[in-house]
């Protein structure tokens, strides 16, 4: 659901010949940061750090897969030199970091921050993405063209139906976690686990864009295709 009028960005990057288009989010804001731990902090104390791209200036941090585009946004948006940053490859868990093998490590806030947590790490530390440009959307959901074209009724039931889940969520977090103990068998999760993705990723299903959980502006893709643009992430041919 994108508001703001009909005038919807249009984006080609994929190599792939798939013809989708973004119908809603489930995030408002990118939930990627770079995670590490305080050492000012007692560990069983909350962080109140705030960390810029400058702290990142000689220190070993963990990423995963592709994820180097990221990093290369924030040295060319805010000048850090890329050798002075070591970018390691690393896993999905926060062992490194506790290890002492790495500085910091990508992450999403809404997960591996409960994995320090439930080792009695509280004093963990987010450099937040969102806050220094790069803001999309994330788990977007997407159609094909031709299924948005010759089917939109389809589209419009099944994001009526996504959004009324979101909003049960929201207002029922207790039963939801409990449904996700029983149904997310993938994930293990017990239901203070559940309940603490909840909380944390409570800010990012809302947003701060006053618009209704699922619905997107056509503003912010804009923003963001123009940042990616600027900032070396795509080449201006790829956007129409």
């Amino acid at each position: 659901m994108v508001a703001g009028g009909s005038r919807v960005p249009s984006l080609v990057s994929s190599p792939t010949p798939a013809d989708v288009v973004a119908v809603g989010t489930f995030l408002k804001h990118s939930p990627y940061i770079w995670l590490g731990l305080d050492p000012d902090t007692p560990q069983d104390q909350r962080s109140d750090k705030v960390l810029t791209p400058q702290d990142f200036i000689g220190t070993k941090v963990g990423i995963q897969g592709n994820d180097d585009y990221l990093f290369n946004f924030m040295s060319n948006k805010y000048d850090i030199p890329p050798d002075q940053v070591q970018l390691m490859e690393a896993g999905f868990t926060p062992d490194p970091v506790l290890m002492g093998a790495m500085d910091y490590i990508g992450a999403w806030i809404v997960n591996q921050p409960r994995l320090l947590e439930e080792q009695g790490f509280m004093n963990w530390v987010a450099f937040r993405f969102s806050d220094w440009g790069w803001d999309g959307y994330g788990d977007v959901t997407v159609v094909r063209r031709e299924t948005f074209e010759e089917n939109p009724d389809l589209v419009r039931r099944f994001l009526a139906a996504q959004t009324e889940g979101l909003n049960y969520l929201l207002e029922n977090p207790d039963a939801s976690a409990e449904i996700a103990v029983v149904y997310g068998v993938d994930a293990q999760l017990t239901k203070e686990q559940a309940l603490r993705r909840f909380e944390l990723q409570e800010p990012l299903v809302l947003g701060s864009d006053d618009l209704p959980v699922s619905h997107m502006s056509a503003d912010r893709w804009n923003m963001q295709v123009a940042s990616m643009i600027q900032y070396d992430q795509l080449e201006l041919e790829a956007c129409k």
